[in-house]
């Protein structure tokens, strides 16, 4: 199961790097990590049981400085 998943989670954020380019894709290099990883493993896949519409990382609008990531 654990290879599994991680063969999916692979797949997944490989498919979302490819996408990005510059900044966006070096931040998401840079700063996908472990907690990120536990986060899709134990909260998300559980929940909706597939990873379509999870997006590692979403940029959100903000009063002080327009952009935090989340």
């Amino acid at each position: 199961m654990v290879a599994e998943f991680q063969f999916l989670y692979e797949q997944w954020l490989d498919g979302h790097t490819r996408k990005r380019r510059g900044e966006r894709k070096r931040r998401l290099a840079e700063g996908h990590g472990h907690a990120e990883n536990v986060f899709v493993e134990k909260v998300w896949l559980p929940a909706f049981r597939e990873l379509e519409h999870l997006h590692p990382e979403y940029e959100a609008a903000d009063f002080r400085n327009g952009g935090p990531r989340l």
